[in-house]
């Protein structure tokens, strides 16, 4: 039972860390990560506490996170979500035990086990709800998955109700991500192709991906500072978003870091 309570918690302590900083993960290893937390409670309490310590907690914590998202930039950033997650959750539960009259996080005499996980489960909708919204301060951010050429990628782009951009033949869609996202679904010569591509010339690129093999075409776009430019583009074999599958989106490769340092990469247009 402590494994099982263990393991609920602290897949959904990773899961609010991963929803909060819309960070796009497998929930398989968000489960796997879980599972090294739920393995070191059973083993410190199988040791009599003398696993305990600040040191060991946070180098569990460090195991977890790691399992969780990998190597990131972001990982700071995580990391504080996840560590205030617990400890916000540590002292919800302490309150509880506290009207409960039976010291610090300690349940009644033939209460549930499952309680912990029940208080959680409550506290982890109201966290991952709040502070969510608080984060993107009112904007929208959706997974989205990729597949081209039986390759996939997947990653959080934001709903950018001020771009009208869309593609003139097609009417379609056009989802706005950077060259080294997009050279993740080509192999060979045209995924080093995209990795080196810097925009320079536009028309060129696209023309060489062609000769490649690739379905690429441009669609036009203005921005801040640009009068009008051209992106290359191409139309994946399959589009996710939010687990809803769509046939109308265009993916455009930008030369540039699209995002916000790591809430998004990639804007999808609202035309």
């Amino acid at each position: 039972m402590l494994f099982i309570i263990n393991l609920a918690v602290d897949y959904l302590l990773l899961l609010t860390a991963a929803k909060v900083c819309a960070i796009c993960v497998a929930r398989l290893r968000l489960l796997a990560a879980a599972m090294i937390g739920a393995v070191y409670a059973v083993a410190e309490a199988a040791a009599g506490g003398a696993l305990s310590g600040v040191l060991v907690w946070l180098g569990v914590a460090a195991a977890m996170l790691f399992t969780a998202f990998g190597r990131t930039k972001h990982m700071p950033r995580i990391a504080l979500v996840f560590l205030s997650a617990a400890g916000g959750y540590a002292g919800i539960m302490y309150a509880v035990s506290h009207f409960a009259g039976t010291g610090a996080l300690q349940l009644p005499v033939g209460a549930s086990a499952l309680v912990p996980v029940g208080v959680f489960v409550l506290s982890y909708i109201v966290f991952s709800s709040v502070f969510r919204r608080a984060g993107r301060g009112g904007v929208q951010i959706s997974r989205v998955i990729l597949s081209h050429n039986g390759r996939s990628v997947s990653f959080s782009a934001l709903h950018d109700t001020g771009n009208s951009l869309s593609d003139p033949m097609t009417g379609k869609h056009i989802l706005v991500t950077d060259a080294a996202t997009a050279s993740l679904l080509f192999s060979g010569t045209a995924g080093h192709l995209l990795r080196r591509y810097d925009g320079s010339d536009p028309a060129a690129a696209a023309e060489r991906l062609v000769s490649l093999g690739c379905a690429f075409r441009l669609v036009p776009y203005r921005s801040v500072g640009t009068d009008t430019g051209l992106l290359p583009a191409f139309m994946p074999e399959r589009v996710t978003v939010d687990g809803r599958q769509r046939h109308d989106i265009l993916v455009a490769v930008s030369p540039n870091e699209v995002g916000d340092g790591g809430a998004y990469s990639a804007l999808i247009s609202a035309a």
